[in-house]
């Protein structure tokens, strides 16, 4: 099947094709065969091959097996698929991943009375920046929507005994699980490995030949991962030599688990290695299975040597010496700052407006922030670096230095208090760290972390006014219990007004539902009053750019000609001529502007008092608060904002002139667009709208 998806992709589209590669013995590959070739038979190899039809004996599997399915949970695996189920994954998947398109307009279910799926295939994309070999790229998607389908039923049954058949060392694409608590476990096992005086203990990190790409499902991936494809269990069973990491012997954790990395911890000695080393490579021919010792790491205390042992020297390709530190620097967090500067230099070269700017830093950048904070505590530093490369891009578009036309603080705020909804990435990097905290608190066990705190300090911090040191007679007086006075009125007033529980335990709970890191993050960013305006910014018939020079328009931050810094270029409006550009002015004051108002009022109705600029606002936004037809008013204005705003600028800039009449007609065309875009329903208000700007009724096909 790949030898098919291969060559159809690359001639179908013409693009993105892999014109020559590298084979294992080094020849270059150029002709298209060749090349789909050597990617089919390099995938076979790591797929399994022939291997894939060998039987494995489920007396092997046993020993490291963590649960076996009862009968109900393999009847429930195995019943016949529904409708429902069909119908759930196909309406999962993304509505511009799942349906077709057709002269470059997407074809809807309502419009043809049948559903078209879209069968492209996205099969290979690179993992460097320069791929030669077949190993240089990744396989992602090789398949169509028909597939996915199939994928998405699979991992909906699998979910419910994930948790009980991967191993707690692998937190990735397990549902209540978190990669992020794998990140925390290691620097909790390597804090002290700079240090004088630790045991002599090591890790193995970099097992990247361990591959398990034998599924489209990222759990599948997981499991393999985390079962049969590391072997150690039932090795350091059988062999005395084995001793664990220090920190790891309570727990009986000898490895963690990443997307693309396995790291092994032992005591350091050359009996432990070998135990892992047979673990990793006694595994029986299982499919997607290929242990290599490629760019295997060794990490050990800095005082610990172990570079003289010959066996060690021909297993580990390098010996690291473990930079660890009380907190995170600066230069620490260089990766995070280079991938940013990364992507936006990627960027530069594409026309973007400040919308578009602001989907990327919302969708793009502010992901990036987000894996690193949910693992570190970022330095200061480092967040006011990162916010003013975002800064700069939103308003320059590059990395070039400027200056900002709105302050930051404020783009940072909710739409509702007057900014664009972009996260402050402090109070969001102590939101998610509080969700660790969560954890601990609520002695979460379906990971290693908490666990792994609890027994390190199996005591915890004293919730109470007496000395840990005190002995039992300080709370007996005569056979009685004599605990200390509660000192605290809040505490006295809710002993006396809720109820005692007498058949449960104490737990900790939420105040107003479950913990969320949204509501964490309301807590810790600044508030501010919400706007009356913000409702102009939303609504089905938003334009995003238009949008946004609204708002800027409503802050009055837009560079009009009376900003001290344009004084040179006289001031007078390049409209009309005649009086002092402001906003005041422009919007809509100036006679160019006001005929097109005119123009508007005739055409679809629209009205406008003419007041004082942020008085004609709030009118605004009282009025036009409702849908269909208001929605249409709200993003009309934006829409005849932006177009007058961007014809003063053609005149500034480009000496060019248009007419209002020819704005007006702009304008409406566009709304017309927007409006025949947006699927709404068959009711009278949705009619009145298309009459209002005069679209016919369109006629909707039967099923």
């Amino acid at each position: 099947m790949l030898s098919d998806i291969l060559p159809k992709g690359g001639y179908e589209t013409g693009i993105k094709r892999v014109f020559q590669i590298i084979n294992e013995d080094g020849h270059t590959l150029t002709t298209q065969e060749d090349v789909v070739n050597e990617f089919v038979s390099f995938y076979q190899r790591l797929l399994g091959g022939d291997r894939r039809r060998e039987f494995i004996d489920l007396r092997y599997l046993r020993p490291w097996a963590r649960h076996v399915l009862t009968q109900e949970e393999s009847q429930a695996l195995v019943q016949s698929v529904t409708r429902e189920e069909i119908k759930d994954a196909f309406f999962d998947i993304a509505e511009d991943k799942r349906q077709a398109r057709m002269d470059t307009h997407r074809v809807s279910i309502k419009q043809l009375g049948r559903l078209l799926v879209n069968t492209t295939i996205l099969a290979l994309i690179p993992k460097v920046r320069a791929p030669s070999t077949v190993s240089d790229f990744r396989p992602i998607s090789c398949c169509n929507v028909l597939y996915k389908v199939i994928t998405k039923i699979i991992v909906q049954r699998l979910r419910l005994v994930l948790d009980k058949l991967i191993s707690p060392s692998q937190n990735a694409f397990v549902p209540g699980r978190s990669i992020g608590d794998n990140i925390l476990l290691a620097q909790e096992l390597f804090a002290g490995y700079n240090r004088q005086g630790l045991p002599n203990e090591m890790c193995l990190e970099g097992f990247q030949g361990v591959k398990t790409r034998g599924s489209d499902v990222p759990v599948l991936v997981r499991y393999d991962n985390g079962g049969p494809a590391v072997d150690v269990t039932t090795t350091y069973d059988q062999n005395e030599g084995f001793s664990f990491h220090w920190r790891c012997k309570e727990l009986g954790l000898f490895q963690l688990c990443f997307a693309d990395d396995l790291l092994l911890f032992c005591k350091a000695d050359v009996a432990s290695v070998q135990v892992l080393d047979t673990g990793c490579t006694s595994s029986p021919n299982c499919p997607g299975y290929m242990p290599t010792h490629k760019r295997v790491s060794l990490f050990s205390p800095v005082q610990h040597r172990m570079s003289g042992n010959n066996y060690l020297q021909h297993y580990i390709s390098r010996r690291v010496t473990f930079p660890s530190a009380s907190r995170l620097s600066i230069s620490d967090c260089k990766p995070l700052l280079l991938k940013i500067d990364s992507r936006i230099k990627g960027w530069e070269s594409i026309q973007l407006s400040f919308a578009g700017r602001l989907q990327l830093i919302k969708s793009v950048l502010m992901s990036l922030n987000v894996y690193w904070a949910m693992a570190f505590i970022l330095p200061k530093g480092v967040i006011r670096e990162v916010e003013k490369k975002m800064r700069t891009f939103l308003w320059k578009g590059n990395s070039a230095v400027g200056y900002p036309k709105v302050a930051w603080s404020v783009v940072c705020k909710p739409i509702e208090e007057g900014g664009q909804g972009i996260r402050d990435i402090l109070a969001l990097n102590k939101a998610l760290m509080s969700r660790h905290l969560w954890n601990v608190i609520q002695n979460n066990q379906s990971s290693i972390w908490p666990r792994l705190l609890i027994t390190r300090f199996p005591r915890g911090p004293s919730r109470t006014n007496i000395p840990e040191a005190a002995k039992l007679s300080a709370v007996l007086v005569d056979g009685d219990w004599c605990w200390p006075p509660i000192m605290d009125l809040e505490c006295i007033e809710i002993l006396h007004v809720l109820p005692n529980i007498h058949n449960g335990s104490d737990s900790i709970q939420w105040r107003g539902g479950g913990f969320s890191t949204k509501a964490v993050y309301d807590i810790f960013r600044n508030h501010g009053p919400k706007v009356g305006w913000y409702s102009l910014l939303l609504g089905p018939c938003k334009i995003p750019r238009y949008s946004f020079v609204l708002w800027m328009a409503i802050l009055e931050k837009l560079s009009t000609m009376d900003k001290p810094w344009l004084s040179h270029l006289g001031g007078v409006c390049v409209l009309c001529g005649r009086e002092m550009e402001t906003h005041e002015h422009l919007f809509f004051r100036c006679n160019y502007s006001r005929q097109c108002i005119r123009i508007l009022k005739g055409t679809v109705r629209f009205t406008w008092p003419n007041r004082a600029w942020a008085v004609d606002i709030a009118w605004a936004s009282k009025r036009w608060n409702g849908r269909h037809s208001a929605a249409a008013y709200r993003a009309l204005l934006a829409t005849i904002v932006y177009h007058i705003w961007q014809e003063r600028n053609r005149r500034v800039f480009q000496q060019s002139m248009r007419p209002s009449s020819t704005i007006a007609r702009i304008v409406v065309d566009e709304m017309r667009q927007k409006i025949i875009s947006i699927d709404l329903p068959d009711s009278v208000s949705s009619r009145g709208l298309y009459r209002l700007w005069r679209i016919p009724w369109p006629v909707r096909g039967t099923a």
